[in-house]
Formats: structure tokens, sequence, C-alpha cells
């Protein structure tokens, strides 16, 4: 009975898992777009969006490692399986769970690796943006402490006037 919860659950964490990613990647792909387009633009909310991705994914991760630990003591040792049942015991159902596992992590690899790169242009466009409103910010800066060098210099009246003497 507990087999068949692991290897319906698996299965759909792995599907969830992929999909959060691939919602993750859409994500990141917007915000590099969106700045590579330049502009005024707010980020937070794809931030957000983003941090809801990988909270959403660090909870499924957390649950799979639940599964897979519960499922080492579900599914025989290979060897143990033949030693005791014969040879079709178990080892079909487990070689089935880790073909389809095997699957599922290719797919998360190639997803993490595309996921990977978008980032690491991003990384690139953001350090980009940063510079460019630095020397932004340091270029006002210059104007107008040249500028007050120019201004006419004015006469403040006094504060505080001695009106004893």
């Amino acid at each position: 009975m507990r087999e068949k919860k692991l290897e319906k659950d698996i299965p759909s964490l792995l599907t969830d898992k992929l999909s959060m990613l691939g919602r993750y990647q859409i994500i990141t792909r917007k915000m590099k777009n969106i700045i590579k387009r330049g502009g005024e633009v707010d980020l937070k909310p794809f931030v957000l969006e983003r941090e809801s991705c990988i909270r959403r994914l660090e909870s499924i991760d957390s649950r799979l490692e639940k599964l897979f630990t519960s499922g080492c003591e579900e599914y025989p040792r290979t060897s143990d399986a033949r030693d005791i049942q014969g040879d079709d015991y178990g080892t079909g159902k487990l070689r089935n769970m880790k073909d389809v596992v095997d699957g599922y992590l290719a797919d998360i690899k190639s997803l993490l690796q595309a996921i990977a790169l978008i980032e690491k242009e991003l990384v690139v466009l953001v350090t980009e943006e940063r510079d460019r409103i630095k020397r932004d910010i340091i270029g006002m800066r210059d104007s107008r402490n040249a500028a007050s060098r120019y201004m006419a210099a004015t006469i403040r009246t006094p504060m505080f006037l001695d009106k004893r003497g």
C-alpha cells in the first residue's frame, strides 16, 4: 500500500518541481528582458514572485526528501530482495521507479542549466546598470559642486545680534 503512495507521490512532486522551475525561468527571463530594454521599471513584483517560487521549491524538496527516506525502508535493496523473495520481488518496481526518477532528474538538470545561463546574463546586465547609475550620480554630484563654486556669495545676516553695545 505504501509503495503505491510512493509511486504516485514522487512523480507528482517531481512534476510540481519541474513546473515551479519553469515558472522561475520565465520570471527570470522577463526580468532580464526588462532590464535589457532599459528605463525605469519596478522589479519588486518579479523578485517577490521568484522568492515565492524558491519557497515552494524548498517545500517540494523537503517533502521529496521525506519520501525518499521513507522509501528506502519500503523498497528493499536489490540483493536482499533476491535472497528473500526471488528475482522479481521489488527489483522490477525499484528499477521502474529509478527510471522514472532519473528521467525527471535529467529534465530538472537541463532546466537548472538553462536558468543558470539566464541568471548569469541577468547579473551582467544588473551590474552594468548599477555602474551606469553610479556614474550618473557621480556626474550630478560633480555638477552640483561646480555650480556651487560659481554662485554669487550671499551675505547672511547673523542669527544672534548683540544689542548691548
